[in-house]
């Protein structure tokens, strides 16, 4: 049932304000929105971009000739056909495939590399390194898969900036040489790798703080939406969203419209929005703040024991996150 709003106000007649969903969205859009980097790619293995293919690498070991070992007939098959609409950018059906692909064998580690480049095509970088960990587990001494997965663990962690890690798994990656060629390897952020040069590694990417064009702007129209007051975010996220149908960033947009609504005092239509956030495959580190965003509309509803389910949630399941420490903020005031 959808929430039947009403409006409750503090005792100093001030509106409850919003979580502070831009805040977060800017700190966190870095990350997200370098997928544009991994998502433009060749069905060959040259490197057309300038920074490396996370779904490139990922591609290549389509050409494995140990493809036909003796795995469960339908896992295979299954993951052949997400492996396909992964290139087709297809990626909530290949998501289907890959997930049935471990329905049929749960340890077929190609069904979590499939899943890894899903993931990191959600932007969901947490989970697609948890993805290649746990293919990883089941891998073997396959050394062509096992230089795979090196390599786009080494390149999320590149682009999350954790550089040591991203070069012991780019090294690593690099000693079992087999598929990926010096056209990989020649990329001007690798390039110190296969001279085992990590202190010109690290310093070359640290040094690093060039954006694509297209990353650039759309940063620069975000930064433009949190200047300006909620009628115009309300209005430029739904221009957006009208003008990009079906984008990754879908969601990003999306999550400030709800937060503008709700400080529009429209909170059904800031409920429909988060709706649609919510069955999206968003970031885990979004997940706190769509909880958080319930629990204030759950509390504009006048449903003070949702609105409290759903604080304590966060406060619980997610203390690390900023979004915890407005869920206390909330339960305080609550108690009053």
């Amino acid at each position: 049932m959808k929430p039947n709003y009403k409006t409750h106000t503090q005792a100093s007649g001030k509106r409850l304000g919003p979580p502070v969903f831009a805040k977060f969205i800017v700190n966190g859009l870095f990350i997200v929105s370098l997928l544009a980097i991994f998502i433009s790619h060749s069905n060959t293995h040259k490197i057309g971009i300038s920074v490396p293919d996370l779904n490139t690498a990922n591609e290549l070991y389509r050409y494995n000739p140990s493809e036909t070992k003796s795995y469960a007939k339908d896992a295979q098959s299954l993951h052949l056909q997400a492996k396909s609409l992964i290139r087709q950018k297809k990626y909530k059906e290949a998501e289907t495939y890959a997930q049935k692909s471990l329905e049929a064998k749960s340890n077929f580690y190609r069904a979590y590399m499939d899943l890894g480049v899903i993931y990191t095509s959600y932007g969901d970088y947490i989970r697609a390194e948890k993805l290649f960990k746990k293919a990883l587990e089941f891998v073997g001494n396959d050394t062509f898969d096992l230089e795979i997965i090196y390599a786009d663990l080494g390149l999320i962690y590149l682009v999350e900036r954790r550089f040591n890690d991203s070069w012991d798994y780019l090294r690593m990656s690099y000693e079992r040489k087999n598929y990926l060629g010096d056209d990989f390897w020649d990329d001007k952020r690798l390039k110190y790798v296969p001279t085992n040069n990590k202190t010109g590694f690290i310093e070359q990417n640290e040094n690093n703080t060039k954006l694509p064009r297209e990353i650039r702007e759309r940063r620069n129209r975000l930064d433009a939406l949190l200047g300006v007051n909620n009628e115009e975010i309300v209005r430029n996220c739904e221009q957006y969203l009208k003008d990009n149908p079906g984008s990754v960033y879908d969601y990003v947009f999306r999550s400030l419209l709800a937060s503008a609504l709700y400080r529009r005092g429209e909170y059904e239509k800031s409920y429909e929005q988060l709706k649609i956030v919510e069955s999206e495959k968003i970031p885990e580190n979004y997940i706190p703040w769509v909880k958080l965003m319930y629990g204030y509309l759950y509390k504009q509803k006048g449903e003070r024991q949702k609105a409290i389910s759903y604080f304590r949630d966060v406060i619980v399941n997610y203390p690390d996150y900023e979004a915890a420490g407005q869920a206390k903020q909330m339960l305080l005031k609550l108690a009053d």
